[in-house]
């Protein structure tokens, strides 16, 4: 539950910590000791399978992608190339770059995010983006991991 871009996670996982805790309190309340599951059981009906569900539905999935494809690129920039893509996430409406530093923004959201930030960019940045997306393995995982609907 780390923000891959910032490292951050408490306010995220402070927040969400009850709400994950209540899921697999009732998974296991309700499949373990009512003997609905029984350990050989299909895997997907397990009681890990159904938390990891919890934790990881499809839009966490989409955020995460995203964020990982942000990092990926940042780290592969030269110290030009970082304060250009600095200088341009910070040009960005406020509400962007706030939830998007605060892990708010929806898939949807992340996607005008990109649009905007690819707009606003110098040319240099957006041939690196295109680039990027093109080429590193983060580009094609997040394309997959938006197409799965």
């Amino acid at each position: 539950m780390v923000h891959p871009a910032t490292g951050y996670s408490v306010v995220r996982s402070l927040s969400e910590a009850p709400r994950y805790a209540s899921v697999i309190s009732d998974i296991l309340r309700n499949r373990v000791y009512s003997g609905q599951y029984l350990p050989g059981s299909s895997e997907m009906s397990s009681p890990s399978m159904l938390a990891w569900g919890t934790l990881w539905p499809q839009e966490r999935k989409r955020q995460r992608s995203f964020f990982l494809f942000g990092l990926a690129l940042i780290i592969q920039l030269d110290n030009e190339g970082i304060q250009t893509f600095f200088e341009s996430f910070f040009r960005l409406p406020k509400w962007m770059w706030r939830g998007f530093l605060g892990s708010t923004l929806s898939s949807a959201d992340l996607m005008l995010f990109a649009l905007y930030m690819f707009a606003i960019a110098p040319n240099t940045l957006r041939m690196n983006l295109v680039r990027h997306l093109l080429s590193d393995p983060t580009g094609s995982a997040m394309i997959r991991t938006y197409l799965t609907l």
